[in-house]
């Protein structure tokens, strides 16, 4: 009787252990499909704007200094250049602070198949496997709200560029039929 009362709590306890590891690496599977879905987010669409951006901001400053010459600008004008510029000096940071985000999402997710490999070969401190998935989930949240405040910055930024970025061309253009009137 006494065997197969030891049998079954020993059961009862290895069943708990299952129950805990199937949580524990649906946690792990979660995790590691929300950094893939960032990883897709980050590829193409980010950078190819701010890329675009930037290109184009530079050269219509460069075409205004070509242009102006010994013109003097209004204030009003002065602040929208100045602002433009800083637009480009923002989207060059954002785009340095890519290549970093998409590092540290391939550091996250090798820790997260180091722990799900040690979970499935029972290696390492269980008791431990709680704290480095919380540990893990602390960094994707942290990951998740760098990658959002990106996205904000990009997307206002982007939208309030190409507002000034049009007033910007117009007065180049302006400076352009200016100088051939000359």
């Amino acid at each position: 009787m006494k065997c197969w009362l030891t049998i079954a709590l020993v059961y009862g306890l290895v069943s708990c252990g299952d129950v805990n590891r199937s949580e524990t690496l649906e946690k792990i599977a979660h995790l590691s499909t929300v950094l893939e879905a960032t990883t897709e987010y980050l590829d193409v669409p980010v950078s190819d704007s701010l890329t675009k951006a930037v290109e184009l901001g530079y050269a219509t400053k460069m075409s205004i200094k070509e242009k102006l010459g010994g013109d003097t600008l209004t204030m009003e004008r002065a602040v929208q250049i100045d602002e433009y510029a800083r637009y480009i000096l923002e989207f060059e940071h954002l785009q340095a602070q890519l290549p970093i985000v998409r590092s540290n999402v391939a550091e996250i997710q090798r820790a997260l198949n180091a722990l799900k490999s040690d979970i499935d070969q029972e290696a390492g401190n269980r008791a431990k496997y709680a704290d480095q998935i919380k540990l893990e989930e602390m960094k994707v949240m942290t990951l998740m709200t760098k990658i959002d405040s990106i996205s904000k910055i990009k997307n206002e930024g982007l939208e309030a560029f190409y507002e000034l970025h049009n007033k910007v061309t117009d007065f180049s253009l302006n400076l352009e039929e200016k100088k051939e009137e000359e």
